[in-house]
């Protein structure tokens, strides 16, 4: 969340099963709420689903892969008004997980959209870094 000049509002809940002892996947949505008063157009949203698998290699340490596809408003190279599209993302990469409690803890993901693309992506950057805990 980010509230003043810029506001960023986002929901992002996943939901997996341990398929095996180190494998696990899932799905996930999204919702983000953005409004800015440099922003052209004054508000907007964002929406869409993911998949995900991951495989603990150590531990603590686990293999992530996630199909993303988000709907955003999108301002098109020449174009003067926003259209929604749909962008696809494929995030692979890996991350730390922090156990603390009987079976919660805190994930540490760092991400490469190698789908990303700079004229028709809601990232700025091909790079993602989450941060999550489990109950």
């Amino acid at each position: 969340m980010q509230f003043g000049s810029t506001t960023l509002i986002e929901v992002s809940p996943i939901i997996g099963v341990m398929i095996t002892p180190k494998f696990s996947s899932g799905v996930g949505v999204t919702y983000q709420y953005f409004k800015s008063r440099y922003y052209y157009g004054g508000q907007s949203t964002s929406y869409g689903g993911r998949v995900f698998s991951r495989y603990n290699i150590l531990p603590n340490i686990f293999a992530h892969a996630e199909m993303e596809s988000i709907n955003f408003d999108h301002l098109g190279y020449g174009k003067t008004e926003y259209e929604r599209i749909w962008a696809n993302s494929l995030f692979l990469g890996g991350g730390y997980f922090a156990p603390f409690g009987f079976r919660g803890g805190a994930n540490f993901t760092f991400l490469y959209n190698v789908l990303h693309d700079n004229l028709r992506s809601p990232y700025g950057e091909p790079y993602v870094i989450r941060v999550g805990f489990v109950l």
